[in-house]
């Protein structure tokens, strides 16, 4: 008998110990930043921006919000960024009567070359051990304008969303009209 609750001493530590290791993370934000960190990477978002998307014919195409960051894959797994930050992050576009949340995605437009470069990082895989810097967006946000705040909070699990670990408020430094600089349009011409 002593034997079986010793066995069984042993495998419960052994247990307590994997799930420890497994649920370990964190989140902080500084002065212009949050960050979110576990065992399979570490995200800092440090800045959000506004735009008006037109077509070539310069008519309105649409609007999102973009969000830069920086990704390290501390796993031995690729990871694609934009994945990490919907499992563990969570935006919304704040107006004066409510909370909007983001629905954060792949940016189908770019507004300028920086923006195309950091969007193709965000839907690539990063190698283990390896650092990107990405861009993910909104593209179906409310009426936005310059000094707008948009609020991006890390959580235990941004699917519920629940136990907020770190919340940090960004303001649209501008909304800026620009084309898209594929040369996209809604008509899926290139």
């Amino acid at each position: 008998a002593l034997a079986t609750v010793g066995i069984t001493a042993t495998f419960s530590s052994i247990n307590s110990t994997e799930v420890q290791a497994k649920s370990y993370q964190s989140a902080y934000t500084t002065k212009n930043s949050i960050v979110y960190k576990n065992s399979k990477g570490l995200m800092r978002i440090y800045e959000v921006k506004g735009f008006h998307i037109k077509n070539v014919d310069n008519s309105p195409l649409t609007s999102q919000i973009m969000l830069y960051g920086s990704f390290t894959n501390r796993s031995k797994k690729a990871i694609k960024p934009d994945y990490f930050f919907t499992d563990h992050f969570g935006g919304y576009q704040v107006t004066s009567s409510k909370w909007h949340p983001l629905n954060i995605n792949y940016p189908m437009f770019a507004p300028n070359r920086y923006a195309s470069i950091l969007r193709d990082n965000g839907d690539d895989y990063v190698r283990p051990g390896k650092m990107v810097r990405f861009a993910i967006a909104d593209e179906d946000p409310q009426h936005i304008y310059t000094g707008q705040k948009v609020v991006v909070r890390a959580y235990k699990d941004a699917y519920g969303p629940s136990g907020r670990l770190a919340s940090k408020n960004f303001y649209l430094p501008y909304v800026r009209s620009t084309k898209d600089y594929d040369g996209s349009s809604d008509d899926g011409d290139a």
